[in-house]
């Protein structure tokens, strides 16, 4: 009876059509993936926005020069703490909020990046196979050999990241919301802070309440706050990762004993799991480094209204209107390191494990699945 159920499982699954198997297997290892890194994701966002936080304080420590001890951490988590780097910023969120403190936000982090996972290993499959088949004489000779390149890796990649990000990004932009704000955490400090508190909406809020105060807020286009550098950094970064992943995973196969000498075609082609997290890694961290300012840059725009909320038209001064405005105010504010690149340290320790369990998780499942494809 079991063996019967079995079989007719394994029918179901053979039957099941392609791009629902890509979309079911991308789901699966996004969540895997992000759920495994939210404690350090939760903490890069809040050493990301900081350089906004210690712009906000700074205005009001010269607004309030009466008042010269109100900068402690008693209220919440401050920027002294956050300077402390990874290990004291987990610490303060655990005495703060406890241990599920890590995880505040992953809820809406889940719901975001299940649909934005399965969209963007989908796409990527169908944007690869349409390169792949570009043979039309109307199109100009580099464009049609690109299928025979490590370069469609990178297009197909490019693409599905807009399109996966184009499609999500309002669960990404809640993501960040709630990961930062918190009772106590990012709160101002110092006279009026409960006032300004009040102001910049930073009480306890559930997912549902945090939709209704964006849509009541800022409208539709609150929403989509941010939406230029993602857009800007999602073209590179998505098409490095894969790119780097497939061609590590060519190397491998082309180098392993046996192989058939180079066609470079990895179609049925088994690559031990270890070393897919290997390979996973490494596209990561290629992809992160080079991309990391426009991350730093969307953080902050997503979060500036709710820094600048009661400080008027110093806080206006200090706001990000573009991509390439916000690179260059963070650069000449912060600097490189603590500013373009702040949190990038935490970052790696977060993408190692998140990219390499998305790629593994995700051919696991689609070998479950009994879908068997280049990756």
């Amino acid at each position: 009876m079991a063996g019967k159920e079995h079989h007719q499982e394994g029918n179901t699954l053979q039957t099941m059509h392609p791009v629902f198997k890509e979309l079911l297997s991308g789901g699966t290892a996004g969540a895997f993936a992000k759920s495994a890194v939210a404690p350090l994701e939760r903490v890069k966002i809040i050493i990301q926005t900081s350089g906004a936080l210690a712009l906000q304080d700074s205005r009001r420590a010269a607004a309030a020069t009466a008042v010269t001890t109100s900068t402690s951490t008693s209220g919440g988590l401050t920027t002294a703490v956050v300077r402390g780097g990874i290990p004291m910023v987990m610490r303060s969120i655990v005495t703060s909020e406890g241990v599920r403190g890590l995880w505040k936000g992953n809820g809406a982090s889940v719901l975001r990046v299940v649909p934005y996972a399965a969209l963007h290993f989908s796409a990527y499959e169908r944007y690869r196979t349409w390169v792949l088949d570009i043979d039309s004489e109307s199109l100009p000779r580099h464009v049609r050999s690109l299928g025979q390149t490590p370069a469609v890796d990178l297009v197909a990649g490019s693409m599905a990241g807009a399109t996966a990000v184009s499609l999500t990004y309002p669960l990404d932009l809640l993501r960040t919301r709630m990961a930062w704000r918190s009772s106590g955490i990012n709160a101002p400090r110092g006279p009026g802070a409960e006032a300004v508190g009040r102001a910049a909406g930073l009480q306890r809020s559930t997912i549902l309440s945090m939709l209704g105060q964006i849509a009541r807020k800022e409208g539709i286009a609150g929403f989509y706050k941010g939406v230029s550098p993602s857009l800007l950094g999602i073209f590179p970064y998505a098409g490095l990762k894969f790119f780097v992943y497939q061609y590590l995973k060519t190397l491998y196969v082309k180098g392993s004993p046996g192989s058939e000498g180079g066609s470079g075609d990895l179609a049925g082609v088994r690559v031990a799991t270890s070393m897919k997290l290997v390979f996973g890694a490494c596209a990561g961290l290629v992809a992160q480094t080079v991309t990391y300012p426009l991350d730093v840059v969307r953080r902050r725009m997503q979060v500036q209204d709710m820094v600048t909320a009661g400080d008027g038209a110093q806080g206006h001064h200090h706001r990000i209107r573009s991509s390439w405005h916000g690179l260059r105010l963070i650069y000449t504010t912060m600097g490189v390191r603590r500013g373009l690149y702040a949190g990038l340290s935490i970052n790696y320790l977060k993408v190692v494990p998140s990219t390499a369990i998305g790629f593994a998780v995700y051919d696991c499942a689609k070998e479950y699945l009994h879908h068997r494809t280049h990756i």
